[in-house]
């Protein structure tokens, strides 16, 4: 069942990446809904009457999508604009829901980018994210959804994979700090087994260099959001899709010394043509 579930989703990511890659992107937080999470949402073997979108739960809340509502395992969803970056401010709104509540599970997504919170860790809201995924990463993708998915979720298949997922992340940053417990164990581990003159150094460049060979290989994967071609120029779906601050027009000029204001690319494109 769970490799159903993951071949489907895995199959979805990728007819959604199809779409916008072709010109498509959601122009709004309610169409990244429509496009992007509503689908992915059912690929992970929900129906409509376990997603409650919107409305105000009983702490007067209002979390974008309340997920199997009306059970113990109930869960939520902050949903933002496509072009919208999360911030520490999302996180905080989103774990609010969880806090007022009383409950476990909160992702924050804007569609290209999934976060997963545990509420029940004690910390700051940085310290509650589990884990990250994106859309330009199907199969990390598609691990979280699946997680995620309805059947994982009530068997405590979500439990397990938070708990790998925690531990990646903490194995992660000891493995490569030669001064960690960590890293002095597997020394002395090695010692025990005739390797004499291991240094904390060589355990911690070698997991390092393993990192940065799987870092590689992850960057080598096509992105949605296009770097510029070797003459330094963009499409408009890649211009509209740039975060940096002027990376809109303001003016179109055109040869004869007219000018029109602009509010966008595709905006800037429709004046050329008439």
């Amino acid at each position: 069942m769970e490799a159903e579930i993951k071949k489907k989703i895995k199959e979805k990511i990728e007819h959604i990446r199809n779409e916008i890659e072709q010109g498509k992107p959601p122009q709004n937080e309610a169409h990244t809904c429509i496009v992007v999470i509503n689908p992915l949402i059912f690929a992970s073997g929900y129906t409509s009457l376990d997603v409650l979108p919107g409305g105000t739960d009983a702490a007067g809340s209002k979390p974008d999508y309340t997920v199997m509502p009306y059970t113990e395992y109930k869960w939520y969803i902050e949903a933002k604009d496509w072009s919208v970056q999360l911030k520490p401010d999302h996180v905080t709104q989103a774990l609010n829901y969880a806090n007022q509540n009383g409950k476990k599970w909160v992702v924050l997504t804007n569609g290209e980018e999934w976060r997963l919170y545990d509420n029940s860790i004690m910390g700051e809201s940085k310290d509650k994210e589990v884990c990250t995924a994106r859309l330009d990463n199907p199969d990390e993708l598609a691990e979280l959804l699946t997680a995620l998915s309805k059947d994982s979720v009530e068997s405590g298949g979500l439990e397990k994979f938070a708990k790998r997922a925690r531990a990646r992340k903490v194995l992660d940053c000891e493995l490569k700090d030669e001064k960690s417990q960590v890293v002095n164990a597997i020394v002395n581990v090695l010692k025990k087994k005739g390797i004499p003159g291991v240094k904390p150094a060589d355990v911690a460049g070698y997991f390092m260099s393993i990192f940065r060979e799987n870092r590689e290989q992850v960057e080598q994967k096509p992105s949605i959001t296009n770097e510029p071609k070797p003459d330094g120029t963009f499409n408009l779906v890649e211009l509209s899709k740039k975060y940096l601050n002027y990376s809109k027009p303001e003016t179109v000029y055109f040869p004869g010394g007219s000018s029109v204001n602009v509010s966008s690319w595709k905006d800037a494109t429709i004046k050329i043509v008439e």
